[in-house]
């Protein structure tokens, strides 16, 4: 199971040339968060720092995590440390959580599209089957409702075990409204479902008046919901693999403390995320405006690009790194078969880095799309002019394939 990161590494070992829109990465942020790094390094590799004291994180870490939860996101309620598990990576969270609440063969739910590196996720280790539902009202920004939840859920053979979300939505950047969330959430314990509620892009919002609202602020201090976060996203720290896991479930986090002996993060790399969120001045007063400031800046040069050639999205992302294009109308494709939605949007992302050099992320079959013509481009990865570049070469392809 290859993914974006994968094969991005691979292209660009052949071809230096070649700019991926396919990993979403902010690396927008450097000159503000590597004097921070190494101002803090010395604390990361202090005496003692060699040694876990917790297979769950770092007591310190797991504090300063659930702090950031209450302060910077949750609004009704709140998530004490004990409530905190540190894995390594929001990748390493969601599989855990799926090898430990599933068995082998069932089937874990997930609106389509979906972020392309949950198949693997659910399959690989769990041997869990992921089952793509689609939304029949395509008015309500591309979300599924209950109703269309429930249909999928009474076709499926395999038993049904839990509801995966990711909000903010990763490919499309829409953040679902505590009026979607919740009947969802509702749902989902109605049918004893376990659910997983991805919120790595909690603070990445660049919208402006957009409010996003946790899983976590929505339920009755339920123990089958469990939120996934990360520190790759919000801070820029894909290398440093540390995520987390908030849970009020005591018997999860129990499996947890044995699971983790695979997943866990380094303790310098937890001390320096530890010691990053406790300046708490310069994390509220200049990386989250800094974040939110170029996150918008950077949509906004992407988007005025793409408007220049008239390049559709399927919605309009509120936060995150990136964007869902619709070529299919400009590519006059048109099909309801996975089959061949697959086929040509892997024939086309090829002809994209081949004539083009510029990778981009297909939505089949990497994020269960059955209709061609949608594809994930992000642009937190580089700057202004490279981004413009990359969408100048798109364009190029589009127009040689719409006229040829």
């Amino acid at each position: 199971m290859t993914g974006t990161a994968t094969a991005t590494r691979k292209a660009l070992a052949k071809n230096s040339s070649i700019i991926s829109l396919a990993v979403a990465e902010n690396k927008l942020m450097r000159d503000i968060l590597e004097p921070k790094l190494e101002a803090i390094a010395p604390k990361c590799l202090a005496s003692g720092t060699a040694y876990a004291s917790s297979w769950l994180g770092q007591e310190g870490l797991r504090k300063q995590l659930a702090r950031l939860y209450n302060q910077k996101v949750l609004q009704k309620t709140e998530i004490q440390a004990d409530n905190v598990a540190v894995l390594a990576s929001a990748t390493s969270a969601i599989d855990s959580l799926i090898f430990a609440l599933c068995e082998a063969g069932d089937t874990v739910l997930t609106p389509a599209p979906y972020y392309a590196s949950y198949l693997r996720d659910v399959e690989a280790r769990a041997e869990c089957h992921l089952e793509a539902v689609f939304p029949s009202d395509f008015t309500s920004n591309y979300i599924p409702t209950v109703e269309d939840f429930e249909n999928v859920y009474l076709e499926q053979s395999h038993k049904c075990k839990m509801l995966l979300l990711s909000n903010p939505n990763n490919p499309s950047g829409i953040i679902m409204s505590p009026s979607q969330l919740r009947p969802l959430l509702d749902w989902a314990k109605s049918h004893d479902l376990a659910v997983i509620v991805d919120e790595v892009f909690a603070l990445s919002i660049f919208s402006s008046g957009t409010q996003f609202f946790s899983a976590l602020d929505l339920i009755d201090h339920d123990d089958n919901v469990h939120v996934v976060y990360s520190c790759s996203k919000d801070l820029a720290l894909s290398g440093f693999r540390v995520g987390c896991i908030f849970s009020r479930s005591q018997a999860l986090m129990n499996s947890l403390q044995v699971l983790a002996v695979f997943e866990n993060a380094a303790v310098p790399v937890q001390l320096a995320v530890e010691a990053l969120l406790e300046d708490e001045d310069w994390f509220s007063n200049t990386w989250i405006p800094e974040l939110r400031s170029r996150l918008a800046a950077s949509w906004a040069n992407a988007q005025a690009r793409l408007e220049h050639h008239d390049i559709r999205l399927l919605t309009q992302p509120s936060a995150g790194h990136f964007c869902l294009l619709d070529l299919a109308p400009t590519l006059y494709v048109s099909s309801d078969s996975g089959a061949i939605a697959s086929s040509w949007d892997q024939a086309f992302a090829q002809r994209l880095l081949t004539d083009a050099g510029i990778l981009l992320t297909p939505g089949a079959p990497n994020m269960g799309t059955q209709r061609p013509g949608l594809f994930r481009l992000c642009h937190a990865g580089h700057d202004a002019q490279t981004i413009r570049t990359a969408i100048d070469r798109l364009a190029s392809v589009l127009f040689n394939y719409k006229y040829r």
